[in-house]
């Protein structure tokens, strides 16, 4: 999932597209220009309220995405936890910017307004 340019092709593998800002949900890494970085540990747990919780996309998890276009940032969101800037480019500055979602497995999807489900 992530932001996209208006010359992003829906029939195009992400690696190949020029702008671009991804984050794979299934391992955590960010992609833009041509590289894919590690952003965000799937495979760690963390012990909250006396739980142990996994770091994994599951179902049921809510992904949330900030465009910043004034500094030209985006973090996302793992329910309501800001995981932290993962992109800071002028790029993302100008022009508009489309979301879009990658999906390679069955699967079931709900898209939310904040303003409909903060």
């Amino acid at each position: 999932m992530g932001l996209c340019q208006k010359d992003f092709l829906i029939n195009q593998a992400i690696t190949l597209q020029k702008h671009v800002w991804a984050l794979n949900l299934n391992t955590g890494d960010v992609y833009t220009q041509k590289i894919w970085q590690k952003y965000y540990d799937v495979g760690r747990s963390e012990i909250r309220n006396g739980k142990t919780r996994s770091n994994k996309i599951v179902a049921g998890t809510i992904v949330g995405v900030l465009l910043d276009m004034e500094r030209g940032a985006i973090n996302f969101f793992r329910d309501g936890r800001d995981l932290g800037q993962a992109f800071c480019q002028p790029e993302l500055k100008e022009g508009t910017l489309y979301p879009f979602l990658q999906i390679q497995e069955v699967c079931q999807l709900s898209i939310f307004h904040p303003s409909v489900y903060p």
